[in-house]
C-alpha cells in the first residue's frame, strides 16, 4: 500500500473525510489543517507521512504492553506532540481521547491502524484516553 493510500483522507486533495469532519471538529479546525497542508512542498507533506507511518510501526511493537506504562505513554506523548506540530491544529487533550475513540468506533481508522497489527486501534484508544486522563490530573 502507498503512503498516498495509507493516510487517504489527510490533506486536502480528494478528501473523503472533510465534511465529515468539520461536522465532528467544525470548520475552523479543519481549515486550519488544511492551510497548513497547502503550505507544504509536496516532499514536506510525503515527510510527514512518512513520519507517521514510522510511528505507527513504533506504536505497533509497543501493543503488548499495558497502555498506562512508562515506555506506552511516553510514546502516546511523542503522538500527541507530533499530531500538535504537524496539522495546523491544537488538538485538546479531550480531542485527543476521542480520536482514540474514532480509531475504534470508524472501521476505516480500525482497519488502516491495524494494518501495522492486529488490535492496535483498541490498544492506541486505550492508550490514548488514559494518557488524556493523566494529563488532566497533572
Amino acid at each position: 500500500m502507498t503512503q498516498s493510500e495509507k493516510f487517504y483522507g489527510f490533506g486536502k486533495k480528494h478528501n473523503p473525510y472533510e465534511e465529515e469532519a468539520r461536522r465532528l471538529w467544525g470548520n475552523e479546525a479543519v481549515d486550519q489543517s488544511n492551510e497548513k497542508l497547502d503550505s507544504m512542498t509536496e516532499e514536506e507533506q510525503n515527510q510527514v507521512f512518512e513520519n507517521m507511518e514510522q510511528m505507527f510501526r513504533e506504536l505497533a511493537k509497543l501493543c503488548r504492553k499495558a497502555p498506562e506504562s512508562e515506555v506506552v505513554q511516553n510514546a502516546i506523548n511523542n503522538m500527541y506532540r507530533f499530531f500538535n506540530e504537524n496539522f495546523g491544529v491544537t488538538y485538546t487533550l479531550e480531542a485527543f481521547a476521542g480520536l482514540g475513540q474514532l480509531y475504534i468506533s470508524d472501521s476505516r481508522f480500525t482497519e488502516n491502524i491495524d494494518q501495522y497489527a492486529e488490535g492496535l486501534s483498541a490498544f492506541l484508544s486505550k492508550a490514548m484516553g488514559y494518557y488524556a486522563d493523566s494529563q488532566k490530573s497533572s
